[in-house]
């Protein structure tokens, strides 16, 4: 995994009680109090960790690490393949219009035009092969253009709303 702290990158790999970064093997005594917080003593010096926010979505973390406010992102190994292969979150965030999956019906628009949308919203539902499929952002954007409606018989690939 790589895990980025205040602007450096990492590549941390957990195994069991010991945590190797950038290849080295660091051996750590770690407990965890009952509020939650971390005392670490590692070469002879202790330190106190304790997590202030942590956004399992976007894969960050911002710390209290010895009283000094800490921000950690991490990135899996298939983040890194997919952010290898162009096709990382800021890629999605340049998606300039939705095509439609499959052909189908639409059967419902939840969005309007003019309405700022995050990743995961649903926009609205295609009945394909008798099931009804809500379609959702893949990124944040405001949606410019809806090229359907209500009861619209659409093809794979045609263009229903653009961001």
């Amino acid at each position: 995994m790589q895990v980025s702290v205040q602007g450096s990158v990492f590549s941390v790999v957990p195994s069991g009680d010991t945590v190797t970064v950038d290849g080295n093997s660091l051996n750590w005594d770690l407990a965890i109090a009952p509020d939650g917080s971390c005392s670490i003593i590692h070469d002879g010096k202790h330190y106190q960790a304790r997590v202030i926010a942590y956004q399992p979505d976007s894969k960050k973390m911002t710390l209290s690490f010895n009283g000094r406010v800490v921000e950690l992102s991490f990135k899996d190994d298939s983040d890194v393949l997919l952010e290898k292969l162009g096709m990382t979150a800021t890629a999605a965030s340049k998606v300039k219009q939705l095509l439609s999956p499959m052909p189908g019906l639409i059967t419902e628009v939840r969005v309007k035009e003019g309405q700022s949308v995050v990743a995961g919203d649903p926009l609205l539902v295609l009945e394909a092969m008798k099931m009804e499929n809500v379609v959702k952002a893949t990124a944040p954007g405001t949606v410019t253009v809806i090229h359907v409606q209500k009861g619209d018989r659409i093809e794979k690939g045609s263009v229903l709303i653009e961001f």
